[in-house]
């Protein structure tokens, strides 16, 4: 009862703004599908149906995103998912070798009847958690990411990028690991006692070994030899504090904290830069006009790596989306020429090649 009246308020509003119950959230179930491969679905900002009917019945209802995608799409999706989880991340959810251990510990059966449904309890726990992983994982849990290889190419192999699949949100199977710390610690134990050691002090120094080999990553990561932190990222925190302003130094207004900025890295652009920042379009026609025209002007469009630094037949010549931002830079690059009726009309190239800042220009400046 307590829970639906904390959370009673939360879905009503939830479902006032978006339609459902927990808002995009519930989009996670058709990323990753074949209609919404990487991040198509959270770039995306209308979803128009893809065979209008004659009738019209399309302009009183909409088809929605659950409407393109298929129970097979989604049984493929979690095949794919279930079949990574199990070879992948199952063995390594409680961040290392021990969760073998911890694996084995919750498959061995215990006296106690508390433990036992403790026990079954878990398992039937790591069971849910891992269908939601499959069915709810997006391109955040991705590893091969753009931003990913944009960060190992200055930090090395052995940097934290190497991490990035493991430190999602989304990685539900982690919740489960501390608690399965203790039967894999009472797993240890059971078959350390029947070794018949004569002196006590072993169980301790055993202890001791399986503490010190599960903290061994952890430890090596200190007193190995690390890249340099600051290996110039796609999201340089000085750079971004400079952003605002380079329009004053074209002889215009620099941009205020509350100007809205569309970016392909918008969180580092709010964390860093203090900017209000708004996820690139998936398109730039019609979707970049139309947020523009209206709902809020874009005072500002920063383009990274994420964009020029792409595949160039795959993603600047996409067939399924011609209109990109990786063919708009291209010919931003080659043509020197903006889109017709384009709203930023000012340009600088001072991170050129690999990073572009679009900015308004006064209607009065020449």
């Amino acid at each position: 009862i307590a829970f639906l009246l904390v959370s009673t308020p939360w879905l009503v509003r939830n479902h006032h703004l978006s339609g459902n119950l927990f808002g995009t959230s519930g989009l996670a179930l058709y990323a990753q599908t074949a209609d919404f491969p990487g991040d198509t679905i959270e770039r995306r900002l209308f979803h128009e149906p893809s065979e209008p009917t004659a009738d019209g019945e399309n302009d009183k209802f909409k088809q929605g995103v659950a409407d393109g995608v298929g129970f097979w799409k989604l049984a493929d999706k979690l095949s794919r998912n279930l079949r990574y989880l199990l070879l992948s991340e199952l063995p390594r959810f409680s961040g290392g070798w021990f969760a073998v251990i911890c694996l084995i510990g919750l498959v061995v059966p215990f006296r106690n009847p508390q433990l036992h449904r403790f026990r079954v309890f878990l398992l039937m726990t790591l069971a849910v958690f891992a269908l939601g992983q499959a069915l709810g994982r997006t391109h955040l849990s991705d590893a091969e990411t753009t931003l990913a290889d944009l960060l190992r190419r200055p930090l090395g192999q052995g940097g934290f990028a190497e991490m990035a699949s493991n430190l999602s949100g989304e990685n539900l199977l982690a919740i489960v690991g501390p608690v399965s710390f203790l039967f894999g610690a009472g797993l240890f134990f059971s078959l350390l006692d029947q070794w018949k050691v004569t002196l006590p002090e072993m169980r301790l120094a055993g202890g001791g070994v399986l503490v010190l080999a599960s903290a061994l990553p952890l430890l090596l990561g200190f007193v190995l030899a690390k890249p340099y932190p600051v290996a110039d990222p796609p999201y340089h925190p000085a750079r971004l504090q400079y952003l605002k302003s380079i329009p004053a130094g074209h002889g215009f207004q620099e941009l205020k904290r509350d100007d809205l900025m569309m970016s392909d890295l918008p969180w580092a652009v709010a964390w860093y830069g203090g900017q209000d920042s708004l996820w690139l379009t998936r398109t730039v026609q019609p979707d970049f006009y139309s947020l523009n025209d209206d709902f809020r002007p874009i005072r500002g469009l920063y383009l990274t790596e994420m964009t020029t630094d792409q595949r160039y037949v795959s993603r600047v010549f996409a067939k399924d989306n011609a209109s990109n931002w990786e063919r708009f830079v291209l010919n931003m690059q080659i043509n020197g020429e903006l889109p017709d009726g384009f709203p930023l009309l000012g340009v600088d190239d001072e991170f050129f090649p690999q990073q572009w800042l679009l900015f308004a220009v006064p209607e009065t400046a020449p």
